[in-house]
């Protein structure tokens, strides 16, 4: 019988462990529709849960000395069930009253810190606590119904918990979210929690009631976030919520995480130039340069929905043909984008690489042997945050393989300005790995600078005849380009360059934002 208890204590242990990490790894991208998915919002997740761990911890150690701390233990756990299942539900009330609806990506990156924590604390810091106390709770049942030593015990329960820690991580990555959802995973991992209950001790009256408690939990509708005028489709990938809306002219934008007025891509009707404020229309400039006629080749290295295509396609002379690739780590993105936003499928002049990081599928490229006229960097882990390992000497190196001699290369950093701190260090290590001045160009009406380079000559100066492609429909926007303040030269000095070994994408674009507060 001991035996049996011992088993079941330590079953009760590796569940608690498995519902820790589900929750831990479930806190950010529930909180992502109001605060994304940055490094800062992940600290402020884990920090929250590590804080809740050693609470809870110091308390089942208090509890242990109770006289029946298996009552303890089963409460604890009915209620971290409980709230699991009830986060859902909570989760938008919460966040929306940290982070208005109507809050702007900048306004959400100033207090992004601050604003995150409270929120994670909120959220995860109880059924984080109410977790923890099972550790010692579960080691002092064991050493009073066995009689083994304190250090075995200990040692058991940490390697089963650590077990249980395995299986949450593994299987709220490959198997909850892609498979039940957000929602559906936090109510499996309920689930689990109660199970460990069950095991943490004989069925009593508390448990009837807190089992009424769990089922009113999960019988709340889970709202995952306000609904959005023109919705068409949403959805849960492995890497973030995505969405597409249509808008009140009939354009449609695919939007992932926290929205705030800002857009993946964008779909109007006809293919072509979007017009003011839009930084794709800067991608139709090399063809025009390059006065292509015949064929032009572009390869997207964040492709979304295939704007930067249907921009290029729309805007080449007549008689030009469109060869294009684009590489798309979400294949969710990939697929909704060929329903709703007119991303081709089936089309041997399209080809989509989904499911594969921008980085990752260079190699693969490169050894293809093709050499593009045009590559397009337009890469983000959220709407405004460039992946470190994709701003690096080493990585723009590795570009610089794909392109075809006097081919070019262009770079959407989210700026204020072209002389913004970020748009300097991207600059000065294009620049350096280039061999020659990285060209920055702001886009009018945006916060966007379009970083140009090319391999094996040099981009043109904006007061030369040569930046002028001889096209009416480019006119105003090349105008625009060459006003004085608009525009500048990245040098490689101009600021230190970003490597793999250290790349703080995160501090300059903190830097970035505290520029933007302080125009007038």
């Amino acid at each position: 019988m001991r035996g049996r208890q011992t088993f079941l204590l330590l079953g009760a242990a590796c569940l608690a462990g498995a519902g820790t990490m589900a929750i831990e790894l479930s806190a950010v991208r529930l909180i992502a529709p109001w605060f994304g998915t940055s490094q800062a919002v992940w600290t402020s997740a884990i920090g929250a849960v590590l804080i809740a761990l050693s609470v809870g911890y110091l308390v089942g150690g208090r509890w242990a000395g109770r006289e029946r701390p298996e009552r303890a233990l089963a409460v604890s756990l009915w209620a971290a069930a409980a709230w699991a299942a009830c986060l859902p539900s909570i989760a938008p009330w919460i966040s929306g009253a940290l982070i208005p609806e109507g809050a702007s990506l900048e306004q959400v990156a100033s207090t992004l810190p601050l604003a995150s924590l409270a929120c994670a604390l909120t959220l995860f810091f109880p059924p984080a606590v109410c977790l923890a106390t099972a550790g010692p709770l579960v080691v002092e049942l064991i050493v009073r119904s066995s009689g083994c030593s304190a250090g075995r015990a200990g040692g058991q329960v940490l390697a089963v918990s650590t077990v249980g820690s395995l299986i949450g991580t593994f299987g709220t990555t490959y198997l909850g979210v892609p498979f039940v959802g957000l929602s559906g995973t936090l109510w499996v991992t309920a689930g689990l929690i109660a199970c460990a209950a069950l095991l943490s001790a004989p069925a009593g009256r508390h448990h009837l009631a807190s089992a009424l408690v769990l089922g009113t939990a999960l019988a709340s509708p889970a709202e995952t976030g306000r609904s959005a005028e023109g919705l068409l489709a949403s959805g849960e990938s492995p890497y973030q919520r995505v969405r597409v809306v249509e808008r009140a002219d009939g354009w449609r934008a695919l939007e992932v995480n926290e929205r705030r007025g800002s857009f993946q891509s964008l779909w109007s009707p006809t293919p072509g130039l979007l017009g003011p404020g839009y930084y794709y229309d800067y991608f139709a400039l090399p063809p025009a340069w390059s006065r292509a006629e015949s064929e032009w080749s572009l390869l997207v290295l964040g492709l979304g929905g295939g704007t930067a295509w249907r921009v290029v396609e729309g805007s080449l002379p007549e008689d030009c043909e469109l060869h294009a690739a684009g590489v798309e780590l979400d294949p969710m993105v990939v697929s909704m984008s060929r329903s709703l936003m007119g991303l081709p499928e089936g089309d041997p002049r399209r080809r989509v690489i989904a499911g594969w990081d921008a980085r990752a599928a260079i190699a693969p490229l490169v050894n293809e042997g093709r050499r593009w006229d045009q590559v397009v960097i337009d890469v983000y882990a959220n709407q405004v945050e460039i992946p470190a390992h994709l701003a690096t000497y080493e990585f723009f190196l590795e570009v610089s393989g794909l392109l075809d001699d006097g081919g070019w290369l262009q770079l959407n950093v989210g700026a204020i300005g072209w002389d913004d701190p970020l748009a300097l260090a991207i600059g000065a290590t294009l620049a350096e790995a280039f061999g020659r001045p990285t060209l920055a160009l702001e886009v009018p009406f945006s916060r966007n600078v379009i970083l140009v380079q090319r391999l094996g000559a040099p981009t043109f100066d904006p007061q030369s005849q040569e930046f002028l492609p001889g096209r009416d429909d480019l006119e105003w926007l090349v105008q625009r380009s060459r006003l004085p303040g608009t525009w500048g030269h990245i040098h490689t000095g101009d600021a230190p360059h970003l490597v793999d070994q250290y790349a703080p994408l995160e501090s300059l674009q903190r830097e970035s934002f505290k520029r933007l507060q302080r125009l007038p």
